[in-house]
């Protein structure tokens, strides 16, 4: 509906502005398995990984350089995700360099 695709570019905007995009040294591996109830969220996750600029490795397996913000770590929690998520850290890329 046209109210629905209102709200729907209100979130959308509100969660782009949220985000600070920070490139870091290290690279970010995102995995999470997030159950099939919870889609709406797991896609939530999906696209906010777009923006924060991760880049799919596998469908539930992300990586990426950008520093993870505060309030995407709050988001997830808020959300209740937090469980189903988890972040790695890096510090010796190995084969990571041929991504």
């Amino acid at each position: 509906t046209v109210k629905g695709l209102e709200k729907l570019k209100h979130f959308q905007n509100r969660r782009k502005n949220r985000y600070l995009v920070t490139k870091e040294q290290t690279h970010k591996i995102i995995p999470f398995d997030i159950p099939e109830t919870l889609k709406n969220k797991r896609e939530w996750l999906r696209e906010t990984l777009r923006f924060l600029e991760f880049r799919m490795l596998q469908r539930s397996v992300w990586i990426g350089t950008s520093a993870i913000p505060e309030e995407f770590m709050l988001d997830l929690r808020d959300g209740g995700l937090l469980e189903y998520i988890h972040i790695f850290e890096i510090s010796a890329r190995g084969t990571i360099e041929k991504l």
